[in-house]
C-alpha cells in the first residue's frame, strides 16, 4: 500500500484513495453496480441498531452479546472463542 504524504490531509476522498493505491474509477464502478445491495444492507444495519437501542459507534454483537464502545483485543478474542465452543 502506498504511503500517504503530508499533503493528503488537504486532498479529497478520491485523491486519498488514489494515493493509497486504489483504482478509483474501478472502485466507483463496482460500488455503482452494487449500490442497491449496499443501500439495503445499510438500512438493515440501521434498523438493527435502532432495535438494539444503539446510539453510537463502535458497537459489536458477537454470539448475541452486545459490546458498546471499543473492546480490547483480548475481549474480542475471548468473545470469538466462546461462540465457537458452544454446544
Amino acid at each position: 500500500m502506498a504511503k500517504l504524504s503530508k499533503q493528503s490531509s488537504s486532498l479529497d476522498r478520491d485523491g486519498l484513495l488514489q494515493e493509497a493505491g486504489f483504482d478509483v474509477p474501478r472502485l466507483k464502478a463496482v460500488a455503482a453496480r452494487h449500490q442497491r445491495d449496499i443501500d439495503q444492507r445499510l438500512a438493515a444495519n440501521k434498523a438493527l441498531a435502532k432495535a438494539l437501542g444503539l446510539q453510537g459507534t463502535p458497537a459489536i454483537v458477537i454470539g448475541g452479546q452486545l459490546i458498546e464502545g471499543a473492546p480490547t483485543l483480548a475481549t474480542l478474542r475471548q468473545m470469538l472463542v466462546r461462540p465457537a465452543q458452544a454446544p
